[in-house]
């Protein structure tokens, strides 16, 4: 021992030793222990790409996944993954139970609390998992992030989807004000975002963000991509246009705007040139399901809602085109798809929309603006032509190529 500590200083040896032992507690089974935690209501963007991350990083990445029991059946299918359902935070046993602790969500932040109630059964959790870095998505998983115990020693992520809680003047809910939401971010070890966009505003607007500096966008399997097929009887064979929308009754998808878009287009003489497919999850006994189906005795619409991936490809690529009418996004995946697809998309003037589209593309939000563009198309489909030759030129990672990303600075927080 006296041999090998001559000529080390004391103190870089500590430093040495410091680092090998950093080193084996990121390990397990000589693989890193990662685990993502995500709480929500239903199956959108940001669960998409934690499962997606999930299955890329498995042989390189011990994973593990803290969800809660309305989307646990979504992740349940990966079989090599350590799963934690810490029950349900959306809905319960009784319609008047859900009802009452909506209320109490509005007024008193009850789903806050909730999740509070299940931190001890987080943190043994992560505990037996030997977890060292926390990814998370959403509100509240990023809100349970930052109640970890220091004890843990565990290095958090979160990843910024959307500019909604961003912007102050962006309506958000109650219990997660912009301001409160932006003291989160603070807590957090490290910041991602998807979108090159998110990455600018928030540079330019939160400084003590501790902000990775590239964005990491969302990929695509390109497995399910080669092997998608047309759906033919939703072609154009009948001189219908095909309009494929994946929202669902999501308000920020554009579900409200749609809807009152479709009243319009209902009373157009063109309404028979044009067939509608409607794909995302979607309540049985909502507003929105009963809007479309007054709306199906008029227009021809097909309503599908949730299809499992991949599924939802066939769907995209049996599209004449795409259609995207959301109020905000950060890097909506069904736009990666329909490119990578060869798929042209049509969608709402947002930041993202408008960096990634052509500009025949967008669309106002404003009343009849999809109208407008829905009619531009059916008179002069060669226009299709000029956006889809626009699509496929857009470069497009593959979920591997994402997970690498990420594996990376999992190593370096």
């Amino acid at each position: 021992m006296d041999q090998l500590l001559q000529g080390i200083p004391p103190k870089s040896f500590i430093q040495m030793l410091e680092s090998v032992v950093l080193v084996n507690l990121f390990m397990v089974g000589n693989r890193m222990s990662i685990c993502y935690i995500v709480f929500s209501d239903g199956i959108g963007g940001a669960e998409q790409v934690v499962k997606k991350i999930s299955q890329s990083l498995n042989n390189k990445v011990a994973v593990s996944l803290i969800v809660n029991s309305e989307i646990y059946s979504y992740f349940s299918d990966i079989d090599t993954v350590s799963i934690l359902d810490i029950g349900s935070l959306y809905q319960f046993k009784s319609s008047l139970l859900t009802k009452i602790f909506c209320k109490a969500e509005k007024v008193l932040g009850a789903r806050k609390l909730l999740v509070r109630s299940k931190l001890i059964k987080i943190e043994n959790f992560l505990e037996k998992n030997n977890t060292k870095v926390v990814h998370t998505h959403l509100m509240y998983d990023l809100y349970v992030s930052t109640l970890l115990s220091p004890k843990l020693n565990i290095k958090t992520v979160y990843t910024v989807h959307a500019f909604l809680n961003l912007d102050p003047q962006q309506k958000i809910q109650f219990v997660f004000n912009h301001k409160y939401f932006i003291s989160l971010l603070n807590k957090v070890d490290l910041v991602t975002s998807v979108s090159p966009l998110i990455n600018d505003y928030i540079k330019r607007n939160f400084s003590n963000i501790s902000l990775l500096k590239d964005f990491i966008p969302n990929g695509v399997d390109f497995n399910q991509i080669s092997n998608a097929n047309s759906l033919n009887q939703y072609k154009i064979l009948d001189k219908k246009l095909n309009v494929v929308y994946l929202g669902g009754e999501k308000k920020v998808k554009g579900a409200d705007y749609l809807i009152n878009e479709l009243k319009i287009f209902s009373k157009l003489a063109l309404k028979g040139k044009c067939r509608f497919t409607i794909l995302g999850p979607i309540s049985e006994g909502s507003e929105f399901m009963r809007e479309l189906k007054k709306l199906s005795c008029n227009l021809d619409i097909n309503i599908e809602g949730f299809v499992k991936a991949p599924g939802h490809l066939d769907h995209i690529m049996s599209a004449d085109c795409m259609l995207v009418p959301s109020l905000s996004e950060g890097m909506p995946l069904v736009v990666m798809e329909a490119f990578a697809l060869g798929v042209p998309v049509i969608g709402a003037k947002i930041p993202i929309l408008e960096y990634l589209l052509h500009p025949d593309s967008i669309f106002s939000l404003e009343e009849e603006g999809l109208v407008s563009m829905l009619n531009d198309v059916i008179e002069e489909p060669a226009k299709l032509e000029v956006l889809l030759e626009y699509s496929v030129n857009k470069s497009v990672l593959d979920w591997g190529d994402v997970a690498e990303s990420y594996e990376k600075i999992y190593l370096t927080i």
